[in-house]
């Protein structure tokens, strides 16, 4: 394909999310004004109806889709941009206008690099047409492309600068709503609910900025925790989204049933059931039908990016209040990155994506064996965590599970059971004594006497 046929960088979808967040909360325009001019746009539509929108906005009055249809219809180019259909679409495809700054980004920087290839163009044209001493046409060249990059790099800087320090007010703003909705509730949760008590007075809940980590050696009930976390959230009106790298969906489900009706996992699977066993399937199943509990399963194939994009395509149909993500391990590495990097990567995504969606982010992670000469205590710690590296840097909250046993095969019929609050940024790390039920992959806050040994257990 020829070079000039070639489509030139852009992105539609970012136009479009940048011109609906401005139709959505008129605080947009600010930010965008120091980012983009209307020849940013690629799209002429989409220049067009953001000049009208700017024109609107000085002129000090509000800008909604409305008044937007009439100035267009009156300076005769609401046909031209698509209608009112097409302004409908722009709105549509805002995830929320908090994100206004990515997405003025992303456009602006697709508009430089079209700058760069029409620079170099002219550059090449210039570089055929010329004859003798050349000093003069390298220093022209160099001096066009300074003032290229130095334009660039001033946008760039002054757009960091302008997020972490004018924004500094809106954010003060936003702590001290925090506060006085705080004080008007009397909450005892700054978070989302375990369904623990303990758990939930140490932590203040699951955190609504950042991510929370749950941690544990193998077989040592973390996907049953993580469960019970989501269906008491589901229990409460929430819309959980879980996203299993390992485990299909049927089996989930009927972890969950074991959990809330008490029937063990075994026999549900063998299907050894009696005629009251089968009355309380029932009323599982009738519960299941009416939660707004999402799983998706077969994800082991997966990259980073195109789990995001699933996620944002769930949340954008069934509005989540809750993602949780298992196991991060098992994402599948497509670069040559070592594992530990490419995990820190992850969280990083993870973290950018908790603060674009305003929800709640789980992820459960794997940690190593314990190592028989440097560590006979099976406890997690944050060494364990050398394999999921973004999750001391990246975490609100980490939570490790701990068990005697080495496996569910292992598991006695009520066991202790230590949940450690290894990061705690709502407050302090500590030690919470729970009990397992084997049989039924569930924990519970009934105390048993039985201590935790330190030990390593035999294989």
């Amino acid at each position: 394909m020829n070079d000039k046929t070639k489509i030139p960088p852009q992105s539609i979808d970012n136009e479009q999310a940048v011109l609906g967040s401005m139709i959505l909360d008129r605080d947009c325009f600010p930010i965008v004004s120091r980012v983009l001019t209307e020849e940013d746009f690629y799209s002429d539509n989409n220049r067009l109806i953001y000049k009208a929108m700017m024109d609107i906005y000085m002129a000090g009055d509000v800008v909604d889709i409305t008044i937007l249809i009439s100035k267009l219809e009156v300076e005769g180019t609401l046909d031209k941009v698509g209608g009112p259909a097409y302004l409908s679409t722009c709105v549509e495809s805002v995830s929320t206008p908090k994100s206004i700054a990515s997405y003025a980004e992303i456009v602006a920087q697709k508009s430089w690099l079209r700058s760069v290839i029409t620079e170099a163009r002219n550059l090449e044209r210039a570089a055929f047409r010329q004859t003798g001493d050349i000093t003069a046409f390298i220093d022209k060249a160099e001096k066009r492309l300074d003032t290229l990059f130095h334009q660039d790099s001033l946008r760039a800087s002054r757009t960091r600068f302008e997020r972490t320090v004018i924004d500094f007010k809106s954010q003060l703003f936003e702590t001290f709503q925090q506060i006085d909705t705080a004080y008007k509730n009397k909450s005892k949760l700054t978070g989302l609910s375990t369904g623990f008590g303990f758990l939930d007075y140490l932590t203040l809940g699951i955190p609504k900025d950042g991510v929370t980590t749950l941690c544990g050696r193998p077989k040592m009930g973390k996907t049953s925790l993580n469960l019970q976390i989501l269906s008491h959230h589901a229990d409460t009106g929430g819309r959980p989204l879980l996203i299993s790298m390992e485990m299909k969906s049927t089996a989930l489900l009927i972890r969950i049933a074991s959990q809330k009706t008490g029937i063990p996992e075994r026999d549900i699977k063998l299907g050894n059931l009696s005629n009251e066993d089968w009355a309380r399937l029932k009323a599982f199943y009738e519960w299941a039908e009416k939660s707004n509990l999402t799983i998706i399963d077969r994800f082991h194939e997966n990259t980073p990016d195109e789990i995001i994009s699933k996620i944002r395509y769930s949340h954008k149909k069934h509005d989540h209040t809750i993602i949780s993500i298992e196991n991060v391990q098992c994402i599948f590495n497509n670069t040559r990155k070592p594992q530990a990097y490419f995990i820190q990567e992850f969280y990083v995504k993870m973290e950018a994506l908790n603060k674009e969606l305003g929800i709640p982010i789980v992820l459960v992670a794997q940690i190593r064996r314990p190592n028989e000469k440097d560590n006979k205590n099976k406890r997690p710690t944050f060494s364990d965590l050398k394999d999921s590296a973004g999750a001391e840097q990246t975490s609100s909250l980490i939570i490790g599970v701990h068990r005697n046993s080495g496996g569910y095969e292992k598991a006695k019929e009520i066991e202790p059971t230590e949940l450690l609050i290894m990061l705690n940024r709502n407050g302090t790390p500590g030690v919470i004594n729970m009990s397992f039920e084997g049989k039924c992959l569930k924990f519970s806050e009934k105390r048993v006497d039985e201590e935790i040994d330190d030990t390593e257990d035999e294989e």
